[in-house]
């Protein structure tokens, strides 16, 4: 009995010594955070958020610093919290008593420039949106991109503008890639509030529609701007045609316009819309 008993002690005391030399070597600045490491815009403020969390302890027991037990699943969400811009962020050991940090810059899909095509922002305003239709960044149009949104609220009124030709600003748009998008956001930002980390609400997926303007532009219709009307959606064609079509039935709209939309003169101004929300058929209306 007498001999289990210090076996007992023993085995309680060894454990003692473990604990209490784990607890030491935490904190040994060998294997505590001093140094960070970061990469990507605003490196500074990365290094910043990284310190801000890594300072202090945990239940005055833990360094929050230690190599071992730093939060990163914290500060990760407090750099894409702090910028809108970064959609990933990763956090790696680089030593015992060092971390790197790096982010991934959200990539612009398209440019989204109001609620409604015949009330673009003020100024011809819009801003940088990635491909899930998250706005990021405000993208600097300023006049320059008052004088593409003027030309199509002014035809979405059924005003002829001419040709595409006339509207140079809209075909560098389309050579470029960049489209429009109006549409109806997830919170108000009619009382001046900032689009910045709201997403474009449409009645589908803003994926499929990014993809079926893709389909239409290989077909070389210099589409320029998207807009959304409840669920239905119009491709402008520089001044003063539209593409029509049904939000959610892109594959069945990028069929008809594969075999219509080749057929028709739509940069010359004489046609309004092209028509793609019937199954089968396609319908021209010229002026």
């Amino acid at each position: 009995m007498r001999r289990r008993r210090v076996v007992r002690y023993a085995f309680l005391a060894i454990f003692v010594l473990i604990i209490a030399t784990a607890w030491y070597m935490l904190w040994l600045p060998t294997f505590r955070i001093g140094q960070v490491d970061a990469q990507g815009p605003n490196p500074a403020v990365l290094k910043q958020i990284a310190v801000n969390y890594t300072s202090g302890t945990y239940f005055h027991l833990l360094p929050r610093n230690s190599i071992f037990f730093f939060p990163r699943q914290h500060i990760r969400t407090a750099i894409t919290d702090a910028d809108p811009e970064v959609s990933a962020v990763s956090i790696a050991r680089t030593s015992f008593s060092s971390i790197a940090i790096s982010t991934v810059p959200r990539a612009e899909a398209f440019l989204w420039c109001g609620t409604s095509i015949d009330a673009p922002l003020p100024d011809g305003d819009c801003y940088e949106a990635d491909i899930q239709g998250f706005i990021f960044k405000d993208a600097g149009m300023g006049d320059a991109g008052a004088a593409a949104t003027s030309t199509a609220s002014s035809t979405s009124n059924g005003m002829a503008a001419g040709s595409a030709d006339t509207d140079g600003t809209r075909a560098d748009d389309a050579e470029k890639g960049e489209i429009r998008v109006f549409g109806p956001v997830s919170k108000d930002v009619s009382d001046g509030q900032s689009p910045v980390r709201a997403h474009v609400v449409t009645p589908g997926n803003i994926t499929d529609a990014l993809k079926f303007v893709a389909a239409v532009r290989e077909l070389r219709v210099p589409v320029s701007a998207y807009a959304i009307r409840g669920d239905e959606a119009d491709l402008w064609v520089g001044a003063p045609t539209r593409i029509t079509y049904v939000i959610g039935h892109e594959k069945d709209a990028a069929v008809l316009a594969e075999s219509a939309l080749p057929t028709l003169a739509l940069t010359d101004g004489s046609i309004q819309y092209v028509d793609l929300r019937f199954p089968g058929k396609a319908y021209v209306k010229r002026y």
